[in-house]
């Protein structure tokens, strides 16, 4: 009988041993679980959002004074254009670089208003041609002096032929 009890109390401690293997496994598997949902979606949620810049504001400055030019093809009497520019950027750092490039920036402004013919800018596409030629011009002098174009547009604030 005793024999019978030692089979019986070692088959008990064998269960006992094997619930809390059972038991120690279930809680591993489910922390795991827990921890791989919740982490997860930790994780992914940086990963998932797009990283979306505010757009840069435009800046709009101004190229003061005015400029005036005689106009070529005027015949007899003398004919001047005089126009007001304002010109817009994305990059703050243009607005430093053409103050600090305004004198060759006016120049070649001045050269090319003055190569104009009165005729030419009588219709809405001379001007338009006009306009784009600016531009053109102002990005050469500020990608020739820092390396980029800079301007984006330029506007005529003010156009007039007498």
């Amino acid at each position: 009988m005793a024999e019978e009890k030692e089979g019986q109390g070692g088959g008990s401690k064998k269960l006992i041993i094997i619930f809390a293997v059972v038991a120690l496994v279930l809680v591993g598997a489910s922390v795991a679980v827990t921890l791989m949902l919740v982490g997860g979606k930790e994780e992914a949620e940086p990963a998932g959002e797009e990283v979306v810049e505010a757009p840069k504001e435009p800046h709009y400055f101004s190229l003061d004074p005015p400029f005036t030019v005689n106009l070529e093809g005027g015949g007899k009497r003398p004919r001047y254009l005089q126009i007001t520019l304002d010109a817009m950027t994305y990059d703050e750092e243009v607005l430093e670089a053409v103050k600090q490039h305004m004198p060759l920036i006016r120049n070649n402004l001045v050269m090319l208003f003055g190569r104009q013919k009165l005729e030419e800018l009588a219709t809405p596409e001379g001007k338009e041609k006009l306009r784009q030629e600016t531009l053109k011009t102002i990005q050469q002098v500020l990608e020739q002096e820092t390396g980029k174009p800079g301007v984006e547009a330029v506007y005529f604030s003010s156009f007039v032929m007498q």
